[in-house]
């Protein structure tokens, strides 16, 4: 079972993009593993702390209480017809143009909000890996780094 400094080193370690690259060159299938790596070397991790992230306006979810607001009021909404509406340069201009309460309501909604973070790892593409023992899986040449 591996620690939690084992998992963030392996983590760190391979990027998103060498993963989608190293599993390109891997044929549909099972493949059965059995290798030993050592990792050597020294990395580092910041300090946890708090940071105020900014929220992302979540339209959709505005629009659809929006619609319910105008279904309340007795207004019915035809969505296919919203739908097929394209964002002219009037209805781009007429969006610049909105009115106090929508623009303090985007104010709130993207308002940042204080989010507990990890302290940043670093140093971990200077360490140093090395495969040392290797049985199942070998068979395909090591991807390249």
């Amino acid at each position: 079972m591996m620690n939690a400094i084992q998992k963030a080193v392996l983590a760190r370690l391979v990027s998103d993009k060498d993963a989608s690259a190293a599993s390109a060159e891997v044929p549909a299938g099972k493949h059965e593993v059995d290798f030993t790596l050592r990792v050597t070397g020294e990395f580092g991790k910041g300090v946890d702390h708090e940071q105020e992230i900014w929220n992302k306006v979540d339209y959709p979810a505005i629009a659809v209480v929006l619609l319910e607001k105008l279904r309340q009021a007795g207004l019915e909404v035809d969505m296919s017809e919203v739908v097929k509406l394209s964002l002219t340069d009037e209805i781009k201009g007429k969006a610049k143009e909105a009115s106090a309460e929508v623009k303090a309501i985007h104010r709130v909604v993207q308002a940042p909000t204080l989010t507990p973070c990890n302290g940043k790892i670093t140093g971990v593409k200077e360490l140093t890996v090395e495969v040392v023992e290797s049985g199942k899986g070998a068979e395909l040449e090591p991807a390249s780094a």
